[in-house]
């Protein structure tokens, strides 16, 4: 059982893990600023129409594409990612203790050698 447990909180370990580095890509992204593509597309559908020229109904599934727009515009970097970024940096291991850093690197490398293992 005590191995099991070990499994499990290297898997959350990994997933909190990869979560941060998901966040941190995006707080990335926002501060530097990126550009965004918008696609608009208009549809028409086909239709049926009586003996009188009056349309009775659509034709279910039948629909085309008559306008179609792209465009591309560049979203500005944004001040507060910007500023989050540089605490961020600022507070990496900046107020940790040299017993709390030497822990905290061989539990680092404990995980990259159980990652090892596991391959």
């Amino acid at each position: 059982m005590g191995k099991e447990n070990k499994i499990q909180n290297q898997q959350i370990e990994n997933l909190e893990l990869d979560q941060n580095a998901k966040l941190n890509e995006a707080l990335l992204k926002r501060a530097m600023g990126y550009w965004v593509v918008d696609e608009v597309e208009e549809f028409v559908y086909d239709y049926t129409k009586n003996e009188n020229g009056e349309v009775v109904g659509f034709i279910e599934g039948n629909k085309r594409i008559v306008k179609s727009k792209t465009t591309k515009h560049f979203v500005p970097p944004d001040l507060s990612a910007i500023k989050m970024l540089l605490e961020q940096q600022k507070d990496d291991g900046a107020d940790m203790t040299e017993e709390q850093l030497v822990a905290e690197r061989d539990r680092l490398i404990g995980m990259l050698i159980s990652m090892k293992k596991e391959e």
